[in-house]
């Protein structure tokens, strides 16, 4: 979306300093590198840690690129969102078909995951309350989330009092909650959350938990 934005450098030294590097591969490689070097330290530092000297280090290329690509740090935030919502929309595609299995799979998805769900927190830290970034996409990939649960209820295979909307954040929640507080999990149950034991109990739990919303058929 900000790939086009041409921005005015008011420091010579930048553009003397751009000039002097020269070219690595097409503007898509070096894109590439820049997100995924963004999307380690705004997972480590936050928005508000994160360096833009920092992330063009790790990516390889001249900061002056990231205002080329991405017109500043915010941008380039958004960008990394954005890309973990392409992640997500990828693994939806590949969810299991039956209502039993979704919610085993998604914190299957959680367990290897992990960094993109620091990087919601990050952003949680970040939130002003105003509008998430990227709210438009976002918020139809959520939207499609909705018309499945309604489609269950229509069919007869959920329960038709359960709103969809607060199933989803639930559902959301259940996937991930071991993932974001995995001490709680250890004072808990004893267990690490890489146990295979305590996978075991938690997938069985989700299983019993998504069984007792659907409707005998």
């Amino acid at each position: 979306m900000l790939e086009n934005v041409t921005v005015d450098y008011t420091n010579p030294g930048a553009i003397l300093e751009s000039e002097k590097k020269p070219k690595r591969g097409r503007k898509e490689d070096s894109r590439k590198h820049f997100l995924e070097a963004a999307f380690l330290e705004f997972c480590d530092k936050g928005f508000d840690g994160a360096r833009i000297e920092t992330i063009a280090e790790r990516a390889g290329y001249n900061k002056a690129l990231i205002y080329r690509y991405f017109h500043g740090k915010k941008g380039l935030f958004e960008a990394v969102l954005h890309e973990n919502l392409r992640r997500r929309i990828e693994a939806t595609s590949k969810q299991p078909s039956e209502l039993g299995d979704v919610l085993v799979y998604w914190f299957r998805h959680a367990l290897g995951n992990r960094d993109g769900i620091r990087l919601l927190i990050r952003e949680a830290i970040y939130y002003d309350q105003d509008a998430p970034i990227d709210a438009e996409a976002r918020s139809a990939f959520y939207s499609e989330h909705r018309r499945n649960v309604e489609q269950l209820q229509d069919d007869g295979k959920l329960h038709e009092d359960i709103d969809p909307n607060c199933l989803i954040l639930a559902f959301t929640a259940l996937a991930s909650f071991p993932m974001i507080m995995p001490q709680m999990v250890q004072l808990v149950t004893g267990s690490s959350v890489q146990s295979s034991e305590f996978q075991e109990r938690w997938s069985q739990f989700l299983r019993i938990i998504t069984r007792e919303i659907q409707l005998d058929e």
